[in-house]
């Protein structure tokens, strides 16, 4: 079975199967942004016609910058 290997996760095709049951939610938590966070989300500057740097970290500025992504 192939396997990649990345920040301390295997990642395989085989199915997950958890050993620690059901979990519980302690808390969780919401708020507003405000129209200034907004603004400054909503906007990218993209000035580097490259993905990755030679770590494989997509650059800032880049054609992949992270900011654009939903996960941050």
């Amino acid at each position: 079975m192939q396997q990649h290997r990345k920040e301390g996760v295997a990642f395989t095709k085989e199915p997950f199967i958890g050993d620690g049951g059901p979990r519980r939610i302690e808390s969780i938590q919401f708020s507003m942004m405000s129209g200034e966070e907004i603004m400054k989300a909503a906007e990218v500057q993209v000035y580097l016609a490259r993905y990755y740097n030679g770590r494989g970290v997509p650059y800032e500025g880049g054609l992949l910058d992270p900011r654009m992504s939903l996960n941050g």
